[in-house]
Protein backbone atom coordinates (compact mmCIF):
# COMPACT_ATOMS: atom_id res chain seq x y z
CA UNK A 1 0.00 0.00 0.00
CA UNK A 2 1.33 3.15 -1.09
CA UNK A 3 2.10 5.63 1.88
CA UNK A 4 0.79 9.14 2.70
CA UNK A 5 2.78 11.97 1.68
CA UNK A 6 3.55 14.15 4.97
CA UNK A 7 3.21 17.63 3.86
CA UNK A 8 4.91 18.59 6.96
CA UNK A 9 8.98 18.57 6.63
CA UNK A 10 10.41 16.97 10.02
CA UNK A 11 13.63 18.69 10.86
CA UNK A 12 15.49 15.16 11.04
CA UNK A 13 14.62 14.37 6.94
CA UNK A 14 17.19 14.47 5.10
CA UNK A 15 17.33 16.83 1.56
CA UNK A 16 18.61 16.62 -1.42
CA UNK A 17 19.45 18.68 -4.32
CA UNK A 18 21.13 18.03 -7.58
CA UNK A 19 24.24 18.97 -8.93
CA UNK A 20 25.27 19.18 -12.72
CA UNK A 21 28.56 19.38 -14.53
CA UNK A 22 27.89 23.07 -14.98
CA UNK A 23 28.10 23.78 -11.09
CA UNK A 24 32.05 22.61 -11.22
CA UNK A 25 34.08 25.12 -12.19
CA UNK A 26 35.18 24.80 -15.51
CA UNK A 27 38.13 22.38 -16.36
CA UNK A 28 37.93 20.97 -13.01
CA UNK A 29 37.14 17.34 -11.61
CA UNK A 30 34.37 16.23 -9.58
CA UNK A 31 35.53 17.07 -5.80
CA UNK A 32 33.13 19.33 -3.10
CA UNK A 33 36.29 21.90 -3.18
CA UNK A 34 35.20 22.54 -6.93
CA UNK A 35 31.38 23.46 -6.73
CA UNK A 36 30.26 26.59 -7.07
CA UNK A 37 29.37 27.26 -3.86
CA UNK A 38 27.18 30.93 -4.76
CA UNK A 39 24.97 29.17 -6.98
CA UNK A 40 24.13 25.93 -5.58
CA UNK A 41 21.18 26.60 -3.90
CA UNK A 42 20.15 29.61 -6.62
CA UNK A 43 17.79 28.46 -9.30
CA UNK A 44 18.19 30.74 -12.73
CA UNK A 45 14.76 29.31 -13.94
CA UNK A 46 12.47 29.71 -11.05
CA UNK A 47 12.18 31.52 -7.71
CA UNK A 48 12.24 28.43 -6.20
CA UNK A 49 15.15 25.95 -5.75
CA UNK A 50 14.11 22.51 -6.64
CA UNK A 51 14.71 19.60 -3.79
CA UNK A 52 13.37 16.41 -3.06
CA UNK A 53 12.64 14.66 0.22
CA UNK A 54 14.85 11.55 0.63
CA UNK A 55 12.27 9.69 2.79
CA UNK A 56 10.21 9.35 -0.31
CA UNK A 57 12.45 9.11 -3.15
CA UNK A 58 15.20 6.08 -3.35
CA UNK A 59 18.52 6.49 -5.08
CA UNK A 60 17.14 5.43 -8.04
CA UNK A 61 14.68 7.95 -8.26
CA UNK A 62 17.01 10.59 -7.58
CA UNK A 63 19.18 9.83 -10.28
CA UNK A 64 16.32 9.44 -12.27
CA UNK A 65 14.69 12.78 -12.14
CA UNK A 66 18.36 14.48 -12.08
CA UNK A 67 18.86 13.14 -15.44
CA UNK A 68 14.88 14.10 -15.95
CA UNK A 69 16.50 17.74 -14.96
CA UNK A 70 19.36 17.72 -17.10
CA UNK A 71 21.73 15.42 -19.00
CA UNK A 72 24.34 16.78 -17.72
CA UNK A 73 23.64 15.30 -13.76
CA UNK A 74 26.66 14.27 -11.81
CA UNK A 75 25.36 13.67 -8.50
CA UNK A 76 23.46 15.31 -4.98
CA UNK A 77 24.36 18.23 -2.75
CA UNK A 78 22.81 16.21 0.83
CA UNK A 79 21.64 17.95 4.13
CA UNK A 80 19.34 17.56 7.11
CA UNK A 81 16.16 19.95 7.39
CA UNK A 82 17.42 21.18 11.12
CA UNK A 83 20.99 21.86 9.69
CA UNK A 84 19.32 24.25 6.62
CA UNK A 85 16.97 25.91 9.22
CA UNK A 86 20.20 26.52 11.64
CA UNK A 87 21.70 28.30 8.72
CA UNK A 88 18.54 30.13 8.13
CA UNK A 89 18.91 31.32 11.53
CA UNK A 90 22.78 32.19 11.48
CA UNK A 91 22.24 34.36 8.31
CA UNK A 92 19.16 36.34 9.39
CA UNK A 93 22.19 37.72 11.93
CA UNK A 94 23.95 38.88 8.74
CA UNK A 95 21.29 40.15 6.63
CA UNK A 96 18.10 40.53 8.95
CA UNK A 97 15.34 41.36 6.47
CA UNK A 98 16.17 37.59 5.26
CA UNK A 99 13.83 34.44 5.03
CA UNK A 100 13.69 31.24 3.18
CA UNK A 101 11.90 28.09 4.15
CA UNK A 102 11.54 24.38 2.49
CA UNK A 103 8.07 23.37 1.42
CA UNK A 104 6.81 20.06 0.57
CA UNK A 105 5.57 20.66 -3.23
CA UNK A 106 5.13 17.34 -4.89
CA UNK A 107 4.46 17.82 -8.30
CA UNK A 108 1.47 16.17 -10.42
CA UNK A 109 1.64 14.45 -14.03
CA UNK A 110 1.92 17.67 -15.47
CA UNK A 111 4.65 18.97 -13.43
CA UNK A 112 2.33 21.46 -11.56
CA UNK A 113 2.62 21.51 -7.65
CA UNK A 114 -0.49 19.85 -6.17
CA UNK A 115 -2.31 21.44 -4.14
CA UNK A 116 -2.82 20.76 -0.21
CA UNK A 117 -6.14 19.88 0.08
CA UNK A 118 -5.27 16.57 -2.06
CA UNK A 119 -4.23 14.10 -0.85
CA UNK A 120 -0.53 12.95 -1.94
CA UNK A 121 0.73 9.14 -1.70
CA UNK A 122 4.34 7.57 -2.92
CA UNK A 123 2.56 6.20 -5.82
CA UNK A 124 1.28 9.73 -6.83
CA UNK A 125 2.41 10.70 -10.33
CA UNK A 126 5.00 12.30 -10.93
CA UNK A 127 7.08 13.62 -8.14
CA UNK A 128 5.27 13.47 -5.02
CA UNK A 129 8.65 13.66 -2.84
CA UNK A 130 8.91 17.15 -4.50
CA UNK A 131 9.64 20.09 -2.01
CA UNK A 132 11.11 23.66 -2.65
CA UNK A 133 13.03 25.74 -0.84
CA UNK A 134 11.49 29.33 -1.37
CA UNK A 135 13.50 33.06 -0.45
CA UNK A 136 10.23 34.36 1.29
CA UNK A 137 12.80 37.67 1.81
CA UNK A 138 15.41 37.05 -0.38
CA UNK A 139 17.32 40.43 1.62
CA UNK A 140 18.45 41.48 -1.96
CA UNK A 141 21.68 43.53 -2.30
CA UNK A 142 21.68 45.22 -5.66
CA UNK A 143 25.31 46.04 -6.72
CA UNK A 144 26.21 46.69 -10.27
CA UNK A 145 28.53 43.56 -10.36
CA UNK A 146 27.17 41.33 -8.29
CA UNK A 147 23.03 40.99 -7.88
CA UNK A 148 21.57 38.66 -5.08
CA UNK A 149 24.73 38.86 -3.22
CA UNK A 150 22.44 37.90 0.11
CA UNK A 151 21.06 34.62 -1.39
CA UNK A 152 24.70 34.15 -3.03
CA UNK A 153 26.36 34.20 0.78
CA UNK A 154 23.40 32.28 1.55
CA UNK A 155 24.54 29.64 -0.63
CA UNK A 156 28.10 29.32 0.35
CA UNK A 157 27.05 29.06 3.81
CA UNK A 158 24.54 26.15 3.50
CA UNK A 159 26.61 24.67 1.43
CA UNK A 160 29.45 24.47 3.97
CA UNK A 161 27.25 22.26 6.02
CA UNK A 162 26.36 19.95 2.93
CA UNK A 163 27.21 16.63 1.94
CA UNK A 164 28.18 16.02 -1.44
CA UNK A 165 27.66 12.53 -3.57
CA UNK A 166 28.65 12.50 -6.14
CA UNK A 167 27.00 9.41 -8.65
CA UNK A 168 29.63 6.62 -8.32
CA UNK A 169 29.89 7.15 -4.64
CA UNK A 170 27.95 5.23 -2.11
CA UNK A 171 24.25 7.17 -1.44
CA UNK A 172 22.96 5.22 1.13
CA UNK A 173 26.08 5.12 3.13
CA UNK A 174 26.15 9.40 2.75
CA UNK A 175 22.71 9.39 4.01
CA UNK A 176 23.06 7.07 6.66
CA UNK A 177 25.99 8.57 8.18
CA UNK A 178 24.29 12.45 8.26
CA UNK A 179 21.12 10.62 9.98
CA UNK A 180 22.99 9.49 12.56
CA UNK A 181 24.55 13.00 13.46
Amino acid sequence: MAEIINRNIDNNEIIIRFIFKGDIKVNKQNKKENIIDKDVFIDTRNPEVSLLREKYNSKDDCVKRGYDVKSDFIGFVIFKKNDYDNCVNSHKNDCATFNAEIVSSPLDADYNIIPLEIEVRTDTPINPGHSDLKYINPGLIQDDENPNIAIRRFSRKLFKICHVCFENENFEEIVEGIKVI
